[in-house]
């Protein structure tokens, strides 16, 4: 192998020189031109993305106005179909209600006048004669021999009044026959003649009424109830009271033509009034001459209602001055004036300390 010498080196050098320089020089065009095809390639990459990214963000505030729209208008749409159909149906159960209520009054008449028919045991307010034949038959059929011993013994005390030995017979009954309205109901009436166990009284009135509604338990409860109102005080008394009125309420519901329930519902009103002052007195008293008043449109020809009612305008006359007072004694006299116009001679009689409250000149303040 031949060694170069130094001549040749030398001449040879700035030809190598060249030859490496133009191949660099083309080495890094060749890279540029690389770059550029990068950086074009990632400009078309970053103009994708962005269009991409935008219409993305389009086509989620699309969506987003969608879900807006339909969380808004889907709820709507479902309120306004619910509100239909429960329009609907509010509107068919109102009609059902009033064909029901319509049917109600019919219906509780129909039931009291089965009870009646099918208790055998008479009530001690509306049957005072002995037991027919045909009714002990009906229960000796119905009932134990021992029973219906019990009931014809607790019956003629009844017609005797010997309320003493009629009370246990009817107790003693009032666990045999719990079922039957008339036992409890004798049962309070004997205990309300015999003596003041104004508890046990009222209970059994209770007990009767939920067997078997009637008027004359509905009145003789408010009955018993104001009288053990009137041997109390306070908050007891009151209470009493309000229940009583209640009764009398039941009572003219159940028969709105009742005028001895409207008589005692008046008296009962006045005597609560009596125990009250200042605007609650005042219009119980107001309460009582509207009780009365319809009494005695039911039944006219009653002395007592007129009395009564008279007393009772007095009394609440007592507690008023001016124009309020000269209006109750105007209204004394229009009792009056009723009562001349619906009774005798002989019952007027009977009338006249309501005769003198009328005469009694009545001066319009001025």
């Amino acid at each position: 192998m031949r060694e170069l010498s130094r001549q040749e080196i030398d001449a040879a050098a700035p030809r190598l020189t060249e030859q490496v320089g133009q191949q660099v020089g083309k080495q890094i065009e060749g890279e540029k031109q690389a770059m550029a095809i990068a950086k074009d390639a990632l400009e078309v990459g970053r103009k994708s993305v962005d269009w991409w990214l935008s219409n993305i963000s389009l086509w989620l505030a699309g969506l987003g106005l969608l879900i807006a729209v339909a969380s808004i208008g889907i709820p709507l749409f479902i309120a306004y179909k619910l509100k239909k159909y429960s329009d609907g149906i509010k509107e068919k159960l109102e009609q059902m209600l009033k064909q029901a209520e319509q049917h109600t009054g019919e219906i509780e008449k129909l039931l009291h006048s089965a009870r009646d028919k099918t208790s055998l045991i008479p009530n001690a307010e509306t049957l005072t004669d002995q037991l027919s034949t045909d009714l002990l038959e009906k229960l000796r059929a119905d009932k134990p021999p021992q029973v219906v011993r019990l009931i014809e013994q607790a019956w003629e005390a009844n017609r005797q009044e010997d309320w003493a030995t009629a009370k246990p017979l009817w107790e003693l009954l009032s666990l045999i026959e719990s079922q039957e309205a008339n036992v409890w109901f004798n049962l309070a009436y004997a205990e309300s003649k015999f003596g003041q166990d104004y508890p046990q009284i009222t209970d059994c009135y209770r007990r009767s009424h939920l067997l078997n509604p009637r008027v004359g338990t509905c009145n003789n409860w408010g009955n018993a109830l104001a009288k053990w109102a009137r041997t109390l005080t306070g908050e007891a008394q009151q209470q009493r009271f309000a229940e009583a009125d209640q009764r009398y309420a039941k009572a003219t519901e159940l028969r709105p033509d009742h005028a001895i329930s409207y008589y005692n519902w008046g008296s009962t009103l006045a005597d609560w009034a009596k125990t009250l002052t200042g605007k609650a007195q005042q219009q119980r008293f107001a309460e009582a001459d509207q009780r009365y008043a319809e009494a005695s449109r039911l039944k006219p020809d009653d002395v007592d209602t007129y009395y009564s009612w008279g007393s009772d305008l007095a009394d609440w006359a007592d507690t008023l001055t001016g124009q309020e007072l000269y209006k109750c004694q105007d209204r004394i006299k229009e009792v009056w004036l009723k009562a001349e116009s619906n009774l005798d001679a002989a019952s007027l009689g009977k009338l006249s300390s309501l005769r003198q409250l009328a005469q009694t000149a009545a001066i319009e303040p001025a």
